[in-house]
């Protein structure tokens, strides 16, 4: 019980405690030094990192990865070669790939797909991504 005798619900706290330092630009990982102890000498272990344009395009969280491109951040971490959705698409190493970021989409002259992360999934769709390229490619029926 808290102190005003209202039941505490520790997982929704946390819940709200990485939403909050998300929206701060904190990745909300545990053990990262740099967004816990803001030590920006140290790199962020919530964050992934593009192995070609090292911008801010290619610096997403585990969140955005999951759901916006189906991909695991330890993988992704794991891969030196990494490349963001951004450059796959501006490179075309994926064909039918389009990255889903806000501003790639305004970009292309498309509308943000705002939060269709669960539609992706009902679907059965890996991300938003996967549920993009099956479009593009006149393969999606609406269910």
């Amino acid at each position: 019980m808290g102190r005003l005798g209202m039941k505490i619900d520790y997982e929704e706290l946390r819940k709200a405690q990485i939403l909050e330092n998300q929206a701060k630009g904190m990745c909300g990982e545990e053990d990262c030094k740099c967004c816990g102890d803001l030590d920006m000498d140290q790199p962020c272990l919530g964050k992934s990192d593009c192995s070609i344009c090292h911008s801010s395009n290619g610096v997403l969280c585990r969140g955005c990865l999951k759901a916006r491109y189906g991909e695991e951040l330890e993988e992704v971490r794991a891969n030196k070669g990494w490349v963001c959705p951004h450059c796959t698409e501006e490179k075309g190493i994926n064909p039918y790939w389009i990255c889903n970021s806000g501003y790639c989409l305004k970009k292309g002259r498309m509308a943000p797909t705002g939060r269709n992360a669960l539609r992706a999934r009902k679907m059965g769709y890996k991300s938003v991504a996967h549920l993009l390229m099956a479009q593009l490619q006149g393969a999606v029926k609406e269910r």
